[in-house]
């Protein structure tokens, strides 16, 4: 009897001493491997993403109720933000290069890597690796986990290509291009100047539900003919997302540009009062006056740079989009 407890115990030590083994070997492997974890598991724990270059300060990306800003003070443009947490979510080993192949790797992290760091709500940081250079076939992206010991070739299930494409986008580049996203209903007034064509400037204002007043912007007769209220509400769908093709604040001609006279400026006050202004000079060197020029009319791909006084940028716009909004003060009237 006994011999038979002494066996038994001595199997339970034996099994208890097996698991602190095994368990201590499991938490060895997992500190080795931790160096390849670099998807996070659930997008809602994002909050913000730090991007640092090797030239240029920081951008933060940073999540604030529905909406996502970069560097405190500007909407970002959905899509993007969409591409960045697929990227941050998804990403994936493809391979694990040769050590043949490290210092080559790793002088393209050094002069193109790109430092990523992810926070939670509490600003806790969830990750923070590095970004490299793409495969040769341009097929996956190097990745470096801060800290670890090797590189990896990561790659998202089902897609082919660079990984640094949703990383590596100027600070601009980021931006909401959507200027104009109202509810008609909350229109109070448009105003819109033709500086080379005055007679065609116009203001509507709205004089109660679906009711509205059209007068020129300068001295000249009066419309007679019959206001069409309808054309007026449809005039007003026009302001919803109308958006620029690109910021180009960088460009060395703006102050050139900024001295030329406008094809238009246009005004829209809420019905909070708030005003948002947009002035409109043409790209080409063609005489644009107003609504009645027969250019650009026919030239689909005729631009427009765009001031935009709030926060003093310059975009460039397409006029095909635009279009629906340029039209002329006789335009609301029957006949």
């Amino acid at each position: 009897m006994n011999r038979r407890i002494l066996l038994l115990l001595g199997f339970l030590l034996l099994l208890v001493a097996m698991i602190f083994y095994f368990s201590d070997s499991e938490d060895e492997y997992s500190d080795v491997m931790a160096d390849r974890f670099f998807a996070i598991e659930n997008e809602e724990d994002i909050h913000k993403v730090i991007l640092t270059k090797r030239r240029g300060g920081p951008l933060i990306i940073e999540r604030e109720g529905e909406d996502w800003f970069v560097q405190g003070e500007r909407k970002i443009r959905p899509h993007l933000v969409r591409n960045l947490l697929t990227g941050l979510t998804k990403v994936s080993i493809q391979s694990q290069p040769a050590s043949s192949k490290y210092p080559k790797i790793e002088k393209d992290f050094i002069t193109f890597g790109i430092k990523v760091q992810v926070f939670d709500e509490e600003d806790n940081r969830l990750r923070s690796y590095y970004l490299g250079s793409d495969a040769n076939d341009g097929n996956g992206t190097y990745y470096y986990m801060e800290g670890g010991e090797r590189f990896y070739l990561m790659g998202m299930p089902g897609f082919e290509g660079s990984m640094r494409a949703r990383f590596d986008i100027k600070e601009d580049q980021w931006w909401r291009r959507q200027v104009l996203d109202y509810d008609p209903a909350n229109i109070r007034e448009v105003k819109l100047n033709y500086p080379r064509q005055p007679e065609e400037s116009f203001r509507i204002l709205r004089d109660g539900e679906d009711q509205y007043r059209v007068e020129p912007l300068i001295d000249r007769p009066l419309v007679t003919r019959q206001l069409l209220n309808e054309r007026v509400k449809a005039y007003f769908q026009e302001f919803r997302r109308k958006g620029l093709l690109s910021y180009v604040n960088d460009r060395p001609q703006i102050d050139t540009v900024l001295e030329m006279t406008p094809f238009a400026e246009l005004e829209v006050i809420s019905n909070d009062a708030d005003t948002q202004r947009i002035v409109f000079i043409p790209q080409s060197s063609q005489n644009i006056q107003g609504p009645n020029s027969q250019s650009p009319y026919q030239f689909f791909e005729f631009r427009y740079y765009v001031f935009l006084p709030a926060t003093m940028d310059i975009a460039l716009a397409q006029h095909m989009l635009w279009r629906p909004i340029f039209r002329g003060y006789e335009h609301f009237f029957a006949g």
